[in-house]
């Protein structure tokens, strides 16, 4: 049988602030987030100009508004050092 590994507690930490940060949003801030996404998904906002919007306006970090925004890093960029 498979063990699950203990996740670490300063990543179960980052999670649930950032959960709890998701949940203290008003109607309108969470349909202002939606439109930067939609913008996004059309090409009418590039992915700089929606991440800047969501880390400037929303406190979002870079990681966590391009999770959001479903951006997959680039393998060059996971394996600069």
């Amino acid at each position: 049988p498979s063990v699950a590994e203990p996740i670490p507690s300063a990543q179960v930490a980052e999670q649930t602030e950032v959960n709890e940060h998701l949940k203290t949003l008003t109607g309108k801030q969470q349909q202002q987030i939606d439109r930067v996404v939609r913008k996004h998904d059309r090409g009418q906002l590039t992915e700089v100009q929606a991440v800047m919007q969501l880390t400037s306006g929303f406190g979002f970090t870079e990681d966590e508004a391009k999770a959001y925004l479903a951006i997959e890093e680039d393998e060059e960029e996971i394996t600069e050092d």
